[in-house]
């Protein structure tokens, strides 16, 4: 599946010289009624459009766990787009996880945090990016190329729940084709359909994205989809119970300073009467989510407030947006154990004097 930044431009998916395709033809199926222009043996060119170029492409004995990768090119840019794998098929003997808080397509802070995820925890192979990481923004070419050169230098999968700073429009439509899948956008940085389930370290993972805007400022991004819908929750709620659930927008009765700043918010009256109920039922419905999946860890990102509740039974925590503390913290699998970075590269400072 290629996913193309909205664009009007001539699309060609080129199969390179080195892909491994048993024979010819190569399928394409476009999701969105773009006509194909041309097929030939290396490449495959798609019209002219202004939407996102949402096409599935499948060929003859070549299962589709050995897809090969295929490169989106259009006049300006060029994305490596490769195929998706099962989460719980990779690494699945991992011990620890990062976990990370709004990014916002920032480049001046992200890579650093990456880098001091790999300073405090050399051993953790897998990032789980709570939304708002810039999909579909203006920044999110450069931005996701510089994610990817990072992955890749320091051997880390970053998977994406993606938020409500997120292009939903496109994002919907290539999630609808498999949304039993990651959609895999570099080789190392993956977006979670919303609802996706998967295990790692032996935990059961749910990931559940999106959320209603804070405000309207980012209107132009907010399509219908990005807020869950009722349906879509009797659909994650039906696999029954998980250890671990993934959110961006936040629970009713979680974190006490995210309450806090929600009736702050709300006193400001600075925030139309729409967008506060348009939140409050947003949060109404995850929370009704964690009532019924009953994980022992709740994760999730959206208020820019670090903070964490603790119980016996369950454990809810809010990670910070990228700029401030508390944007990344590290969940222990085996005990399911939250850390956050400042307090695990303080003890690795004080352990190495």
């Amino acid at each position: 599946m290629i996913l193309a930044r909205p664009r009007r431009a001539t699309v060609v998916v080129n199969l390179g010289p080195q892909s491994p395709l048993p024979r010819w033809p190569v399928t394409v199926r476009p999701c969105n009624g773009v006509p194909v222009l041309a097929a030939q043996r290396s490449s495959i060119v798609l019209a002219r459009t202004h939407d996102p170029v949402l096409a599935s492409l499948s060929w003859p004995d070549c299962p589709e766990s050995r897809t090969s990768r295929t490169d989106f090119r259009s006049r300006r840019r060029e994305v490596k787009v490769m195929e998706f794998h099962r989460l719980d098929r990779a690494r699945s003997i991992e011990s620890e996880v990062a976990v990370a808080g709004d990014w916002h397509g920032d480049l001046r802070h992200v890579p650093a945090l990456l880098a001091r995820v790999h300073l405090a925890r050399p051993n953790v192979r897998t990032v789980l990016q709570l939304g708002d990481f810039g999909i579909g923004r203006q920044v999110s070419p450069v931005f996701l190329d510089a994610i990817e050169r990072m992955a890749n230098t320091l051997d880390l999968r970053i998977f994406v729940t993606p938020g409500s700073y997120d292009d939903w429009g496109a994002l919907h439509h290539a999630f609808a084709t498999r949304p039993d899948r990651p959609m895999q956008l570099t080789e190392h940085v993956y977006a979670l359909p919303r609802g996706l389930r998967f295990v790692l370290g032996g935990r059961s993972f749910l990931s559940f994205g999106g959320a209603a805007p804070t405000s309207s400022r980012n209107s132009a991004l907010h399509a219908e989809n990005v807020t869950p819908t009722s349906a879509e929750v009797e659909r994650a709620a039906h696999g029954g119970q998980v250890d671990v659930l993934l959110l961006h927008e936040a629970v009713d009765e979680g974190v006490r300073q995210v309450d806090t700043k929600i009736r702050y918010e709300a006193a400001r009256g600075r925030i139309s009467a729409d967008t506060l109920e348009a939140a409050r039922r947003s949060r109404a419905l995850v929370s009704d989510l964690r009532s019924r999946v009953q994980p022992r860890v709740t994760l999730h990102a959206h208020m820019h407030i670090r903070g964490a509740r603790r119980t016996p039974d369950a454990t809810v925590v809010s990670l910070n947006r990228e700029n401030r503390a508390g944007n990344i913290g590290f969940l222990r699998l085996p005990t399911l154990d939250f850390t956050w970075l400042e307090q695990a590269t303080s003890d690795r400072t004080a352990h190495a004097h």
